[in-house]
């Protein structure tokens, strides 16, 4: 092997390298583009940016029912600690800043039962799907990227049927 070929990670051929991406190299900006197009941690990354858009772009904090100019996505189940709720729409409220972070983030208890209360049928979606295991897909990402496009608020309650038949 001559000195500067690098292995391609979209093609797996050895040559030079000129585009990288952290220590991924790819031989063309095109495998690059290729790479990630089909990279399902990218296209998660992505779809949650446009996800956390569309909760925030109602405008009006649910807590408190005012407008605010830079309304945040809050999810009451963390996408940390349940995956499979990332982008569950009945998992999403829009709040304003003050709230999202003093209110909901600092006083989870109060926060939960003022949730409870107010969304109760939310809640008790939410209490089943919580439990419920099932891993992202491609082919789901793209689906719900789709939907979120489209403002397709129905197709993106995830374990809609499963809820409805358990009940």
């Amino acid at each position: 092997m001559r000195k500067g070929f690098k292995k391609c990670n979209w093609c797996h051929e050895y040559k030079r390298c000129k585009h990288r991406k952290g220590s991924l190299k790819f031989c063309t900006l095109g495998h690059k583009e290729k790479y990630f197009e089909n990279h399902l941690p990218t296209l998660i990354k992505k779809t949650q940016i446009e996800f956390n858009a569309l909760v925030a772009s109602v405008g009006a904090c649910a807590k408190c029912g005012k407008s605010f100019e830079q309304i945040q996505c809050s999810h009451v189940f963390t996408v940390g600690a349940y995956p499979n709720l990332r982008f569950d729409i009945l998992n999403a409220l829009p709040m304003d800043g003050g709230h999202h972070r003093y209110f909901w983030h600092n006083e989870p208890m109060e926060a939960f039962e003022w949730f409870k209360g107010k969304y109760p049928e939310r809640y008790a979606y939410l209490m089943f799907a919580k439990n419920q295991i099932k891993p992202w897909t491609m082919d789901e990402v793209k689906r719900i990227r789709e939907a979120i496009r489209k403002r397709d608020l129905h197709a993106l309650v995830r374990f809609k049927e499963e809820f409805r038949t358990s009940t």
